[in-house]
């Protein structure tokens, strides 16, 4: 299972690499043209401190409430089959008050882009998009 401040972390992270310009360029622009009239210094700590903040938050929910967020933050079996491909079976939640866990995935070798391993997991990142990728975190009985 993904823990949802986990996969928010890494969310927030890939989004800020692919994006990071998006935030810095227009600061930057005001902060050098703040330099000759102060104005403009007040413009860059606005778009710092309350445009982006706003803008983010728009993306989060963008991201966050599309069902690979929910796919992504539920209990699940992930087998690697002998060919590379993954079999992800979602498991049912104790809370009797949980919607049905979607059916099984088969996703072939051919639709992972790459694979991270990390101490404490795995993360299979996925072709659909760049923002979809399945974490399995690892037990203590796992022999990785």
């Amino acid at each position: 299972m993904s823990k949802p401040d986990t996969y928010s972390r890494r969310l927030a992270l890939i989004w800020l690499g692919r994006n990071w310009w998006l935030i810095v360029l227009p600061v930057a622009a005001c902060l050098i043209v703040g330099m000759h009239d102060w104005r403009w210094l007040v413009v860059a700590f606005a778009l710092l401190l309350i445009v982006w903040p706003g803008i983010l938050m728009i993306v989060y929910f963008n991201h966050a409430l599309t069902p690979e967020a929910r796919k992504a933050i539920l209990d699940k079996k992930v087998v690697e089959n002998p060919d590379g491909s993954l079999s992800v079976t979602y498991l049912p939640s104790a809370d009797p008050d949980t919607p049905a866990p979607p059916e099984p995935e088969h996703i072939p070798v051919s639709e992972i882009r790459r694979v991270e391993y990390t101490g404490k997991s795995t993360i299979y990142y996925l072709k659909s998009s760049p923002y979809h990728f399945i974490e399995v975190r690892h037990t203590d009985s796992d022999t990785r």
